[in-house]
């Protein structure tokens, strides 16, 4: 992992170096954030069965503003007792 930061500090280096050729720029550490997703990139949303009562918005990554409507248009449904047709692909059955 650690020749994986090294390598990308380099790399940021010289885009920054080619973008800004005029200012001075020495990396001082690398880092990174780590995303979990699932295994087809979409989000968890709607009810799990093993916690009645409960609604859930979960997983959303890099596509957080659209899966956040998403979500909540999906929940407000379910708890109006409304069927949505997005809910089915966004289920824990799926």
């Amino acid at each position: 992992m650690k020749q994986y930061f090294e390598k990308k500090g380099r790399q940021l280096q010289k885009d920054f170096n080619k973008a800004l050729p005029g200012i001075v720029f020495k990396k001082e550490f690398t880092w990174s954030g780590t995303f979990g997703q699932t295994k087809d990139s979409l989000p968890y949303i709607g009810v799990y069965k093993k916690t009645p009562n409960t609604y859930y918005a979960l997983g959303f990554g890099g596509n957080g503003i659209t899966f956040s409507l998403i979500a909540a248009e999906i929940l407000c449904d379910a708890l109006c007792k409304k069927y949505n047709p997005d809910s089915e692909l966004f289920s824990f059955n799926r």
